[in-house]
């Protein structure tokens, strides 16, 4: 039973479903081999002018980390990540679209977002 719940819930986006026809871009068809794949709709933002593609749903901070990039630096200089991931800290403070000390771990990516961190 827990494992339906979780595959509705962590799953549900299957290609070819009905459903879903909007995100592959065409309608559903017969069999054409890629039934049943899980299709992950990805967005496209910047993180210190370099365009990276992270999965809808993504954290501003994973967006960070991906582009290899740190989230800010200490008063000594050192680089720093985030660390808590539920906001406490501020490790993951940086500045989305020109709104500074933004806590990175707990906003979504959206489409053309344009993320600043300590390290441009």
């Amino acid at each position: 039973m827990i494992y339906k719940i979780v595959r509705i819930v962590y799953f549900p986006v299957l290609r070819g479903s009905p459903a879903v026809s909007h995100l592959t871009g065409s309608a559903p068809s017969g069999d054409d081999g890629e039934r049943g794949r899980i299709v992950n709709p990805t967005l496209t933002i910047t993180v210190n002018g370099k365009p990276v593609q992270v999965p809808q749903g993504a954290t501003v901070a994973a967006a960070v980390l991906q582009a290899g990039a740190n989230s800010r630096t200490s008063v000594r200089g050192e680089p720093r990540q985030p660390f808590c991931g539920m906001g406490i800290c501020y490790e993951c403070r940086v500045t989305i679209d020109g709104l500074q000390h933004q806590r990175s771990c707990q906003i979504l990516c959206q489409a053309g977002m344009r993320v600043t961190s300590a390290e441009s």
